[in-house]
């Protein structure tokens, strides 16, 4: 029922905006100058976060009818502060207007729209709401030409063209260029709050910070936009009702998210010339649609040349009234309501606007709030209540209002006042209420203590003390080694987490140098830097030919500039070297062990639990890259993360490498022995085929099928011998009977791959090195950051290429695996092998949808990193049995794309369910007993069939199965034939 009334509302509130455009002109007329531009949010952990806001002119501000939400007057420059616009009416006036002039500073396009109203009639004529704004043109890149494959690539019966693309809506009313002016008017505004914000690319100038709060209303003779008035005015069934208050306070919620404005700030900057730097509020040269628009296009796949994507959007600063709660200075965080405290209503009218992407759910603890009005409609209950003798606005009455993402609530609340049962209050009762968020977005980028809260501060109601921030009584010491790198990266090491301090949530270096770091920094190079990030953590980056280090600085917390403490860094006099202790390992394959991180560096220590890496025994610093360790015929790859690939290419034997472990203070362990033992291969001979091969005459060309992917399992099942009448159990006593028959764990005896594609040549990942374009040119910074580089995989792990030294995995055969004679219980050992064919994959990368049994069909293609295929058709996966001294093992593929299959069910009434089959005859069919005993047993109807895909394991499906592999739906052959019985 509750999405009838939903429809019902949605009908309603259209009625309303049609009745709006027939309204009469209203006596109060109100021109207000916005001035969209660059600025910046200060928060109280110490960031500060690009922001695009509009700043009302000085004859606004004046009159009163712009304003900060908190009624003074904007700060101007670059602080960003949301504005208030009020529209007063003169009473018995009904409508207002309002005119916007709208100056855009902003290097790119603006506008400016009312939620839930049309602009007046001659800017309807220029593109107002509902004549949108567009881009210049569809696409241009070729996304939407003719498209030969999609997500399921064998669907290429034919070229699938897309219908045409119309331009896409960029602003949702006519929109004002970078560097212009324009105006907005509106003729017949209703009483009410509603939300402004912008009408151009909402999802991404709306959280930059371009929005506000309207509030069209009537006030007492001689109040102001915060005193006494009337909210709203109108006649019900009942009869006429007027809804007066003795105070109003606007609560703007909010949110920001200081990666997508970040991301936003940067692309600006990027584009909007050399005079256009970041987080300086400053302007920047107009931006070209194009630069705007290439989100839409594949080129744009450098970060920063472009807007980004939106869906990433997740807001870590929540605010009301553009200020996120800061308990170290709790009066900038108030919100003041009827500060000489009179009354005559005892009526409070709260006016929530939810500016954000997400909901809110605001709560003032304490006190019932009444619904009075939403999106500027007074609910119909509350007009009934209003209009009689004694008028009730406590109909629907909550501790809690929702808030969807653009919703605005007008609400009252009863602060305590001097009122009883037989007279009106005439004073409010000094007091504070505390207002939060009950979907608990209250917290300050992780801090907690913070974000979306408020003070109502009633007549003057004495505030909570501020919770000033404490340094201790000394600074923090830390120990770096020359030419090393000092990052302090766990918060409770950092200088916002040491003894001493208390109610720290956030730390900027003193003079707020520019990208919260100072350069130079120390006694080192020139080039020596420190970042401080607000959350107490840095990093001390030095040049590696350093031959001293050491330095200190100076931050003050949550934003208190006169609360700072200093840090010092200063060179460390440990001398106490790592130890490194020996390693042994054996591999059941002859030719290669791989090692995952710890590796050789899992049982080395370091007294003081400084970080460790793996390196030559010549080595008297860590490494950047793998090094390369010799034995006899055999080598070792070490990392410095103490993994490493050791391969053999002679025969079994053990082998000894030698390595030191190297702490973060260049301090060297003693030597340390790698030994690793390769296992003599069992020299098994595998056969990869194709299935055509079996058949008389073979219907492929049967040549060997030499790369491919394997994997060697112990079958653990209980083995019968059909030629022995007792089949003995081993030596040692085996498993319980029950879990020896029904084994379902088989240990992977080694995995491996044979040639260039099954290898995983041709993988690509992100470089997430550190660019050489930071600040300072840091050591072991990467050319190739930010970029696709060539790259080997593992497991779902990648890794650059670069770093390894190979463009793909080892090279490894399955007769290089050692296979012993008998398993753990002294039974003649069983294995399987499993494998899948490097050209598994063709037919989805070059589109093959052909029958591959028919000569011509399997066309050379390439594959989407760029590699050419003889052949477009593959096989699928296959596997067979190893036997005790087995030395040779086949194993056949079947050729793919595979053919489509036909499901045959009969669902019947089973009259003999022993039997486990649908019977033709029940027995005696003659004779007085031939009834009771049918020749067949029949069929049932309005039965449903459904395909599960078990993934080749037990316990719940991953899903059901609606379409065959060419992305075909699965359908019932029998629908609409006549039941053959």
């Amino acid at each position: 029922m509750r999405s009838h009334y939903l429809r019902i509302t949605s009908k309603a509130i259209f009625v309303l905006g049609v009745l709006l455009l027939t309204a009469g002109i209203s006596l109060a007329q109100v021109t207000v100058t916005l001035t969209a531009s660059r600025q910046i949010a200060t928060l109280p952990d110490g960031n500060t976060v690009p922001m695009w806001g509009w700043t009302c002119d000085a004859a606004s501000a004046a009159t009163g009818n712009c304003v900060a939400l908190n009624g003074s007057a904007q700060g101007g420059g670059a602080a960003w502060q949301p504005p208030l616009i009020t529209v007063p009416l003169a009473s018995g006036v009904t409508t207002g207007s309002l005119t916007i002039n709208l100056t855009n500073n902003l290097p790119v396009e603006s506008s400016v729209v009312i939620m839930g109203q049309v602009a007046g009639a001659s800017q309807a004529a220029n593109g107002g709401l509902g004549t949108p704004s567009r881009e210049a043109g569809p696409r241009t890149d070729g996304a939407h030409s003719g498209q030969t494959s999609t997500t399921w690539t064998q669907v290429l019966g034919a070229t699938f063209t897309p219908p045409a693309q119309g331009t896409r809506v960029r602003s949702f009313v006519s929109e004002i260029a970078s560097g212009s002016a324009g105006s907005y008017s509106w003729t017949a505004l209703k009483p009410g709050t509603y939300l402004i914000e912008t009408g151009t690319y909402p999802s991404i100038q709306g959280p930059m910070g371009l929005y506000g709060v309207l509030v069209v209303y009537t006030p007492a003779t001689g109040a102001n936009a915060f005193g006494p008035g009337t909210a709203y005015t109108g006649t019900s069934t009942v009869g006429p009702y007027s809804i007066k208050y003795d105070s109003t306070v606007p609560l703007l919620l909010s949110e920001i998210d200081p990666v997508q404005n970040n991301a936003v700030d940067q692309f600006v900057v990027n584009s909007g010339g050399a005079t256009c730097t970041p987080l300086t509020g400053g302007t920047c040269s107009a931006i070209s649609q194009a630069a705007e628009t290439m989100k839409w296009t594949q080129a744009c796949g450098l970060a920063h040349t472009c807007y980004p994507a939106a869906v990433n959007y997740t807001p870590l600063y929540f605010l009301m009234n553009g200020v996120s709660f800061n308990k170290s200075a709790v009066a900038s965080s108030a919100a003041p309501i009827a500060p000489t405290g009179t009354a005559s209503t005892g009526n409070v009218l709260v006016r929530f606007v939810n500016a954000g992407s997400h909901m809110h759910v605001p709560s003032v603890n304490g006190l019932s709030m009444s619904l009075i009005a939403e999106d500027g409609n007074v609910l119909p209950d509350v007009a009934l209540g209003a209009a009689k003798a004694t008028p009730n606005l406590a109909v629907r009455v909550q501790n809690e209002v929702f808030l969807a993402a653009g919703k605005v609530y007008d609400v009252v609340i009863n602060p305590a006042n001097n009122g009883t049962s037989t007279a009106t209050p005439t004073a409010f009762t000094s007091g504070t209420y505390q207002v939060f968020d009950r979907e608990l977005s209250l917290s300050t980028n992780g801090s907690r203590d913070g974000g979306m809260q408020t003070i109502l501060q009633v007549a003057g109601g004495a505030l909570p003390a501020n919770v000033a921030p404490t340094l201790g009584t000394s600074g923090p010491t830390y120990y770096c080694v020359p030419g090393v790198t000092l990052n302090v990266s766990d918060t409770g090491k950092g200088v916002a987490g040491t003894d001493g301090n208390a109610n720290v949530y956030g730390v900027t270096l003193a003079g707020n140098p520019a990208n919260h770091t100072l350069v130079p920094f120390g006694s080192g190079a020139a080039t020596d830097s420190l970042t401080l990030n607000p959350d107490g953590t840095f990093t001390y980056l030095q040049a590696s030919t350093n031959a001293s280090c050491g330095g200190s600085f100076t931050y003050y917390a949550n934003n208190a500039s006169g609360t700072t403490q200093t840090a010092t860094i200063m060179p460390s006099a440990l001398t106490t070297k790592p130890v490194a202790n020996a390693d042994n390992y054996v591999t059941n394959i002859q030719s290669l062990l791989r090692v995952g991180a710890p590796g050789v560096l899992a049982n080395d220590t370091d007294s003081h639990n400084s970080p460790l890496c793996a390196a030559p025994t010549t080595a008297t610093s860590c490494p950047a890259t793998a090094q390369k360790l010799t034995s006899g015929g055999a080598t070792l790859l070490l990392k410095p993360d103490g993994s490493f690939l050791a391969s053999n290419a002679g025969g079994a034997g053990t082998f000894t490498f030698n390595y030191v472990a190297i702490n973060a203070e260049k301090q060297v362990s003693n030597s340390a022995t790698i030994s690793v033992t390769f296992q003599a291969g069992s020299g098994l001979q595998v056969k990869i085929q194709d299935a055509g091969c079996l058949q008389t005459p073979p219907t492929v060309t049967c040549s060997q099928i030499t790369d491919y992917k394997w994997i060697i399992e112990q079958d653990l099942t209980f083995q019968i011998d059909p030629t022995k009448q007792v089949n003995k159990r081993g030596t040692t006593p085996p498993p319980t009977l029950g879990t020896d028959f029904h084994t379902s764990y088989m240990p992977v005896v080694a995995v491996g791959c044979t040639g260039a594609q099954s290898c995983e040549r041709d993988q690509t990942v992100i470089d997430a090195g550190t660019p050489c374009t930071s600040p300072g040119v840091p050591a072991g910074c990467s050319t190739t950051a930010g970029q696709h580089v060539p790259a080997v995989c593992d497991g779902g792990i990648c890794v650059p290429a670069s770093t390894l030294g190979a463009s793909s995995l080892p090279v490894t055969m399955p007769g290089d695996v050692s296979l012993p004679s008998t398993d753990a219980f002294g039974r003649p050992a069983v294995y399987y092998i499993s494998v899948l064919p490097a050209d598994s994959a063709n037919p989805f990368n070059t589109g093959t949808a052909s029958d591959p049994t028919v000569s011509g069909n399997c066309n050379p293609g390439t594959t989407p990193t760029g590699q050419g295929v003889n052949n477009g058709c593959g096989h699928t996966m296959g596997g067979a049995p190893i036997a005790p001294g087995q030395t040779s093992v086949t194993v056949n593929v079947e050729p793919s794309p595979l053919p489509t299959a036909t499901v045959t069910g009969f669902v019947f009434e089973d009259d003999w369910p022993l039997n486990g089959e649908i019977d033709t005859g029940g027995g005696l069919e003659t004779g007085a007993v031939a009834d009771a005993f049918p020749k067949h047993e029949p069929g049932l109807d309005d039965f449903s069939a459904f395909l599960w895909d078990d993934a080749g394991g037990s316990g719940d499906a991953t899903g059901q199965m609606t379409y065959d592999m060419f992305n075909e739906p699965l359908t019932n052959a029998l629908n609409g034939t006549l039941d053959p019985l």
